[in-house]
């Protein structure tokens, strides 16, 4: 029997090339982590505007608060 070592069939998965080994691979997101995402931003969105509005009632009621002042200096 002529055995060769080096040319072993037996041999290729225990320390032979393997094409493709060591490379990683590209992360795909799930469909998981999209509807995720997308509601992270969504909740984002909806705490900005929530912001907003009551910034901007502030302003709203200032002003109101102002003009009920100033009609209040006139009829004194």
């Amino acid at each position: 029997m002529n055995i060769d070592p080096g040319n072993s069939s037996g041999n290729h998965g225990r320390g032979g090339f393997r094409l493709g080994a060591g490379r990683k691979r590209k992360e795909e997101k799930s469909s998981i982590q999209i509807i995720l995402n997308e509601r992270r931003e969504q909740a984002t969105r909806r705490q900005e505007m929530s912001r907003y509005r009551a910034k901007l009632t502030q302003w709203i009621n200032e002003i109101k608060k102002s003009k009920y002042d100033k009609r209040q200096l006139y009829i004194e």
